[in-house]
């Protein structure tokens, strides 16, 4: 069966708990279906999945721009001792350090996922971090985000910059990564409680 690919962007009032995956949204399609369409064609529609003939497919949700980072290939001790030739002093503990926060990346540019699909290995994104040629939080080209720290990047440096007026100039474009909560339920009183005062 062929498929047309549609985007569908949303603007959410408030924060998420879980990531949108897949089956929620496609959760929340079928449940919507049988609202609007009825029960019969809500049937009808889920008979075609247990078929093995699924009218539509639904992917995870991702940020726009964004699509995830996959690891195609993987770094063994010799890479790893490559990689610590990169950093001032070849301390292992930094370069341990270091990949630890770069696998915190989940997200990456179309442009990067798509060097990716097409044979670039991960290995050598992760090299050309530590070379100071691109940012270790979002792989994006160091002349991309107008950052001067390149191998001194706190990153590399136990998250810790030389001098304490540097900053770091990474901007998280996909928005709202932490959460923050404004108030909280008594359980008991059953009532909220503000926490900003």
């Amino acid at each position: 069966m062929d498929y047309n690919i549609y985007e569908l962007i949303i603007k959410p009032k408030s924060s998420f708990i879980t990531n949108l995956e897949s089956d929620i949204i496609w959760g929340h399609i079928m449940w919507m279906m049988k609202y609007i369409e009825g029960e019969p064609k809500f049937k009808e529609i889920l008979d075609e999945f247990n078929n093995g003939n699924p009218p539509f497919i639904v992917s995870n949700g991702f940020y726009t721009g964004y699509l995830p980072f996959y690891n195609n290939s993987t770094l063994n001790r010799e890479d790893t001792d490559k990689l610590s030739e990169y950093i001032e002093g070849k301390s292992k503990l930094n370069t341990i350090t270091a990949l630890k926060e770069m696998k915190k990346v989940k997200e990456v540019s179309i442009d990067i996922f798509s060097q990716l699909r097409e044979g670039k290995k991960s290995r050598d994104i992760i090299e050309e971090c530590f070379k100071g040629e691109r940012c270790p939080k979002c792989f994006d080209k160091q002349s991309k985000l107008l950052c001067e720290h390149g191998k001194k990047c706190k990153v590399f440096n136990n998250n810790k910059f030389d001098d304490d007026s540097s900053i770091c100039k990474y901007n998280d474009k996909k928005g709202i990564n932490i959460t923050e909560t404004k108030n909280s339920i008594n359980r008991i009183t059953d009532t909220t409680i503000d926490l900003d005062n």
